[in-house]
Parts: structure tokens; sequence; C-alpha cells
């Protein structure tokens, strides 16, 4: 799950940076946990998109304006769009919950 996630954070981020992030959550309180957060100033997700993100087979459009200071995104690599979907499916397989923002 967490590499799935770095890779599309790093694929897409072409200027800035990539956080990984471990947290404590709800400490002393039952099903606290740790809180593991991937943050990155990549070109972003659409909110249109950010459902569809997670289903089979769906890459959210890769065309974006070139911005004033440098050059877009490269050609889209080849991919099939599984890598979140997979996310997804076991973050409800180990009952984690899995949020995007």
């Amino acid at each position: 799950m967490l590499r799935n996630l770095l890779v599309n954070a790093l694929k897409y981020t072409r200027r800035g940076g990539v956080l990984l992030s471990l947290r404590r959550h709800g400490r002393g309180r039952p099903g606290g946990g740790w809180r593991i957060e991937v943050w990155d100033t990549g070109i972003g997700i659409a909110a249109a998109d950010q459902r569809r993100v997670f289903d089979e087979f769906y890459q959210a459009p890769a065309e974006r304006p070139e911005p004033p200071d440098g050059p877009g995104l490269p050609p889209r690599e080849a991919g099939l769009g599984l890598g979140l979907a997979i996310v997804q499916r076991l973050a409800r397989l180990l009952d984690h919950p899995l949020a995007l923002h």
C-alpha cells in the first residue's frame, strides 16, 4: 500500500517534495494507533476525479497546461490504473481507513 502511494506521489511531483509521515493517532483511546500519511506538492487531483482514482483501470486526465516556470508532466508512463485501486482494496480488507485530501 505504502509503495503504491509513494510511487504516485513521486511520479506526479516535479517540484517541491514528498513527505512520508507517521503520527500517533487516538493515543489512549480504543482503536488508537498510528496514522501513515503521504504528502506531496504534485499536480493534485481535480475534485471531480478524487473518488474515481480509486476505481480499477481509471486514470485521471494527465493533460495539464504548461506551467509558466517550466515543463509540465512527462508523457504518461505505462500503467493500468490499478495502484490506488489496490491500496483501497487492501485498506478495506485490513479495516484501515483511507482518505484523500
